[in-house]
């Protein structure tokens, strides 16, 4: 959770402190959320506590999204409705959409 790449029992006591966070609120972090379902839980202390002293010398890609041009469909409730291809013209390999319904809720599909 402190980006040092393994777990350990900080990172269960940060979730633990945490719990009932979720998405927006002050005290959530999205790498405590191992499901990513927008609140911190009882799941991720559960993985927090199993996956102590496991650890990755794997480096993450730093990945850069913007949308061009800016989304122009406004639905009701004032969100906007956007939607990303990535991948080659003749094929999506995944998509970042809005779920359409003003919770500002956004995910990836993988194709």
């Amino acid at each position: 959770m402190n980006g040092d790449r393994q777990v350990n029992t900080n990172d269960a006591k940060t979730v633990k402190k945490n719990l009932g966070k979720r998405s927006g609120q002050s005290g959530y972090s999205v790498s405590a959320d191992a499901n990513l379902s927008g609140a911190i839980d009882a799941f991720d202390l559960t993985q927090a506590t199993a996956n102590n002293k496991d650890k990755t010398s794997i480096n993450p890609i730093p990945l850069t999204l913007a949308l061009t041009p800016p989304p122009s469909i406004v639905l009701p409730g004032g969100t906007y409705l956007t939607a990303k291809h990535l991948g080659h013209p003749d094929r999506t390999y995944a998509q970042i959409a809005d779920d359409g319904f003003g919770s500002g809720r956004r995910g990836i599909l993988l194709a």
